[in-house]
C-alpha cells in the first residue's frame, strides 16, 4: 500500500520536469531568436565563434556585406579562414589588450575579403551564450579609413620633416645672406647719411634761393618806382649770395647807353656822376653783346674804375665777379652784377639763381614800362577827350556867341530892336551854357570824387560844384541812412549819376534836378530826374549818342536794371537798380 503512491509521485514529478524542460527549451529558442534579431540590428560586423573549434556559428548581415561573403559562405569558414595572423613586417602594429572591467579582449588584425583585399580591423572578443551554448562574440570594426589616415599622416609627417630640413637649410643660408646684407646695409647707410647731410644743405640752400625769388617777385608786384624796386631787389640778392658789392644797369634800347639804376658797395664819388660813365660800362657791355652770364675769377681792382674805389679795403683786392643779362622780351636790356672776394668762387647753383633773379628783374622792368606806357596812353586819351569836349561844347558855344554878336551889331544899325533883343537873349543863353560846360570840364579834371567820403559825399560835391553853380535848383534825397555799398557798386552808380547829370547840363535845358538814393532788402536804387525839355528815348537810341549808351553799359556791367522815362516837354527820369549784398 505504501509503495504505490511513491511510484505515482515519481511519474507526476517526471511529467512536471518534462513540461518545465519543454518550457525552458521554448524560452531558449525564443531567446535565440531575439539574439539573432539583436545581431541583425547592430551596425557592427558580429561573428559568433565556437571557442573550441573556432568555427563560425553565426554572422550578421553587416559582416557578410563588409567582407563580400554570403552568410552561408561564412558559416562554412573557421575563424582562421578569414582572420589573418598579425604580420611581423611592421605593416600591422602588435596591438592587443584585455579590459579590466570585463573578459573582453581587444586586438587588431587583417581580414581577408572575398575580392582578395585585406581589410585592417579591430576585434573585440568576449565569451557569451548563443543558442544555449557558450560562444565567443567577436565584434569586428573596419579600420581601413583610420589606417589610410594614419598612413597619410605618416607620409605628411615625413614630407613635413623633409620640408623642415629644407627650410632649415634655407634659413641657415638666409641668415648668412642677411648677415652679409646687414654689413652691406651699414655701409650704404653710412653713404646715405653723407648724402642726407648733403641734401639737407641743398634743401637749405634751395629754400634760401626760393625765398629770394619770392622776395624779388613780391617787390616787383608792389608797383614801386623802378629805381626803388631795383635797389630793394639788389639788397635781397647781395644778402642771399653773401656779397657786399653789386650793381644793376639798364638801357632803353639797343642804341642807348647803359644807365646805373641801383648799386651797393660803390664809393660815393664813383656813383655820383651822371649816367653810367662814372662806373665804366665797357665790361658790362660785353655781357650784353654775348647775352649770357659772364664770370671772372681774377678781376683786377681797377675794373671799370668801379671796384677799385670801393669803401672797404676788400674792394681794393682782386675780386671774383659774376654778371648776368637782364632780358626784357628775350632782349638784353640790362646787367645784374655782383662781386665777392677772389677766394669765394661762384658755384653753378649761384649762377643759375642769379640768372633766374635777372629774369624776374626783367619781368619787373617790362611791367614798369608797360605801366608807364599805359599811363601815357590814358593821359593821351584823357587829353583827346577833353579836347573833343572843348571843341564840341565850349568852342561851339563861343562860335555861336560870335555869330549872335555879329548879327545883333548888323541889326542895330537898321533900327530892328526886336531882332537885336532876340540875339542878345540868345547870346546870354549860349554864354550860360558855355559856362556850364566849362564848369563841368574843370570838375572832371579834379581827383576822383569817390576817394573821400563815399557815394553820398561825392554826389553832394558834384551837385555843389557844377549843377548849383550853373544855376540849377538841386535836391539830393536819400533814405534814413546812407547805404553802405561795396566799392564796385559805388563806382558804377557814381559814374551813372555823373553821365546822367552831364546830359542834364548839355541837353535838357532844365532849371531843376533831383538825385535820389533808395535802398531795400538786397538792392540799391539811383534816380536822376530833371524838369527839362525831355526827348524820345527810342529815337535817341537809334541816333547813336554815347551818353545813354554809356549809362546802359555801366548798369549792365554792375548787374543792374535801367529804366529811362522821358517825354518831349515833360522832363527825363533815369532809374537804375543794382543788387547789393546785405552788410553785417
Amino acid at each position: 500500500m505504501t509503495a504505490q503512491p511513491d511510484r505515482e509521485k515519481t511519474t507526476e514529478q517526471l511529467v512536471q520536469e518534462l513540461a518545465a524542460l519543454r518550457r525552458r527549451v521554448a524560452e531558449l529558442e525564443a531567446a535565440g531568436g531575439r539574439a539573432d534579431e539583436l545581431l541583425e540590428l547592430s551596425g557592427e560586423s558580429i561573428f559568433v565563434i565556437d571557442p573550441i573549434t573556432f568555427r563560425i556559428l553565426h554572422a550578421n548581415t553587416n559582416a557578410g556585406r563588409r567582407l563580400g561573403y554570403s552568410r552561408d559562405e561564412l558559416l562554412r569558414f573557421n575563424l582562421s579562414d578569414i582572420e589573418m595572423p598579425r604580420r611581423g613586417d611592421g605593416s600591422m602594429e602588435e596591438f592587443a589588450w584585455q579590459s579590466v572591467a570585463s573578459d573582453t579582449i581587444f586586438y587588431e588584425c587583417l581580414y581577408r575579403c572575398a575580392d582578395g583585399r585585406e581589410m585592417p580591423a579591430q576585434v573585440s572578443s568576449r565569451p557569451g551564450f548563443y543558442g544555449g551554448q557558450e560562444v565567443l562574440l567577436n565584434v569586428v570594426r573596419d579600420l581601413t579609413a583610420r589606417k589610410d589616415a594614419e598612413r597619410q599622416l605618416a607620409e605628411y609627417r615625413h614630407h613635413l620633416e623633409e620640408l623642415v630640413a629644407a627650410r632649415t637649410a634655407e634659413l641657415t643660408a638666409a641668415a648668412a645672406e642677411a648677415q652679409r646684407l646687414n654689413q652691406e646695409l651699414e655701409q650704404r647707410l653710412a653713404v646715405e647719411r653723407d648724402m642726407l647731410e648733403g641734401l639737407e644743405k641743398r634743401v637749405v640752400d634751395r629754400t634760401r634761393e626760393l625765398n629770394t625769388l619770392y622776395q624779388v617777385s613780391a617787390i616787383a608786384g608792389e608797383a614801386l618806382p623802378l629805381d626803388r624796386a631795383m635797389a630793394r631787389s639788389l639788397d635781397v640778392v647781395l644778402a642771399t649770395l653773401g656779397c657786399q658789392i653789386g650793381a644793376i644797369h639798364l638801357r632803353e634800347d639797343a642804341e642807348s647807353p647803359l644807365q646805373l639804376v641801383a648799386q651797393r658797395g660803390f664809393p660815393p664819388q664813383a656813383a655820383a656822376g651822371p649816367g653810367a660813365a662814372s662806373l665804366g660800362t665797357e665790361w658790362w657791355n660785353q655781357v650784353l653783346t654775348r647775352d649770357r652770364p659772364l664770370m671772372l675769377l681774377d678781376t683786377p681792382p681797377a675794373l671799370g674804375g668801379a671796384v677799385a674805389a670801393g669803401p672797404s679795403e676788400a674792394a681794393a683786392e682782386r675780386q671774383a665777379c659774376l654778371a648776368v643779362p637782364i632780358r626784357v622780351q628775350n632782349w638784353p636790356a640790362g646787367v645784374l652784377s655782383v662781386f665777392r672776394a677772389q677766394n669765394q668762387e661762384f658755384m653753378a647753383e649761384e649762377v643759375a639763381l642769379l640768372t633766374t633773379i635777372a629774369d624776374q628783374l626783367g619781368t619787373a622792368v617790362e611791367s614798369d614800362r608797360l605801366r608807364r606806357s599805359e599811363e601815357h596812353a590814358r593821359l593821351l586819351e584823357e587829353r583827346q577827350r577833353l579836347a573833343r569836349d572843348l571843341h564840341d561844347a565850349v568852342s561851339q558855344s563861343l562860335y555861336s556867341l560870335a555869330l549872335f554878336a555879329d548879327a545883333a551889331r548888323a541889326m542895330h544899325g537898321h533900327s530892328q530892336d526886336e531882332r537885336v533883343s532876340h540875339y542878345l537873349e540868345r547870346i546870354e543863353q549860349t554864354a550860360h551854357q558855355a559856362l556850364k560846360e566849362m564848369r563841368l570840364l574843370i570838375y572832371q579834371l579834379r581827383p576822383p570824387a569817390l576817394e573821400h567820403g563815399g557815394l553820398r559825399s561825392a554826389l553832394e560835391r558834384r551837385l555843389e560844384a557844377v549843377e548849383r553853380r550853373a544855376g540849377l535848383e538841386v535836391t539830393l534825397m536819400e533814405g534814413d541812412a546812407a547805404p553802405e555799398l561795396p566799392g564796385p557798386v559805388e563806382d558804377a552808380l557814381y559814374r551813372i549819376a555823373q553821365e546822367s547829370l552831364n546830359n542834364v547840363l548839355r541837353h535838357s535845358q532844365a532849371t531843376a534836378v533831383t538825385v535820389q538814393l533808395a535802398t531795400g532788402k538786397g538792392w540799391v536804387e539811383l534816380v536822376v530826374a530833371d524838369n527839362g525839355i525831355g526827348f524820345d528815348p527810342q529815337a535817341a537810341a537809334q541816333g547813336g549818342g554815347q551818353g545813354l549808351a554809356n549809362i546802359r553799359y555801366r548798369a549792365e556791367q554792375a548787374g543792374g536794371s535801367l529804366v529811362i522815362t522821358s517825354t518831349p516837354g515833360q522832363g527825363t527820369q533815369v532809374r537804375v537798380r543794382v543788387a547789393r549784398p546785405e552788410v553785417g
